[in-house]
């Protein structure tokens, strides 16, 4: 199922979290091989908490599910993943491209060591 959360609603339950870049550093881990995405629109907000493991080239591919707005004038985590990914250097295989995971529903696949394509895909 696709579909995106708001960050809070009423009745939720609090929880302590962590950034990937703070988790990291707690555990002394300088890279990520693979990082696999997919939290119901909330991946920008991922890739936000990674920033300093994305500035350094220390995730080789991501994996990220895209959630688009419903109507061109809702916001788009889809587009903010993209637009993260691309100016972290990493390249983006949209659906139904070659290496793409789960072609035709939603993911993606970024990395590093191939062409870059356009962070705004049509």
């Amino acid at each position: 199922m696709n579909y995106i959360t708001s960050l809070v609603a009423a009745g939720d339950e609090s929880m302590p979290t962590l950034t990937l870049d703070g988790f990291c550093s707690v555990h002394g881990i300088k890279r990520v091989d693979l990082l696999k995405i997919d939290i119901q629109g909330n991946e920008p907000r991922a890739l936000e908490g990674a920033a300093g493991l994305l500035r350094r080239g220390a995730i080789g591919t991501a994996f990220v599910e895209l959630n688009w707005g419903k109507n061109a004038s809702d916001p788009s985590p889809a587009l903010e993943c993209l637009a993260l990914l691309d100016g972290a250097g990493f390249g983006v295989a949209l659906p139904g491209e070659a290496g793409c995971a789960r072609p035709g529903r939603g993911f993606i696949r970024a990395t590093r060591s191939w062409p870059r394509a356009s962070a705004n895909p049509g």
